[in-house]
């Protein structure tokens, strides 16, 4: 095909089956994932972070934070779970297994502690 004396290039299309593959696998990967994972171990930051420093002193915040190992299929990972109130979850002690989500780009939501709140 000519334009004005130029030659156009005109790429195939992709089958129409590729396409609905393609969605469909995008699709299964965007599933949240939930698995089981073990409590490895527990370190509390009940002072929370430093808000501020006067001179070489820093003053926290107070609100306590925690970073929770998790062991999940072959490796760890560290969460960090922050309550303002300071409240932990007693089902998440150490050695005892609950139920996360995955979700893309590292995120890890622990899901059993819900029903503790109290």
């Amino acid at each position: 095909m000519l334009n004005q004396g130029r030659p156009v290039i005109t790429s195939p299309q992709p089958p129409e089956s590729i396409l609905i593959l393609l969605s469909v696998s995008t699709l299964i990967f965007a599933a949240e994932d939930n698995r089981i994972a073990k409590v490895v171990s527990v370190k509390e930051y009940d002072q929370g972070r430093i808000a501020y420093w006067e001179g070489r002193v820093p003053i926290y915040d107070h609100r306590p934070f925690y970073d929770i190992t998790l062991s999940l299929g072959p490796g760890k990972y560290v969460v960090r779970y922050e309550s303002p109130t300071g409240h932990y979850p007693s089902t998440w002690k150490v050695g005892s297994e609950i139920k996360v989500r995955l979700q893309g780009k590292g995120k890890i939501y622990l899901l059993d502690g819900a029903k503790d709140a109290g």
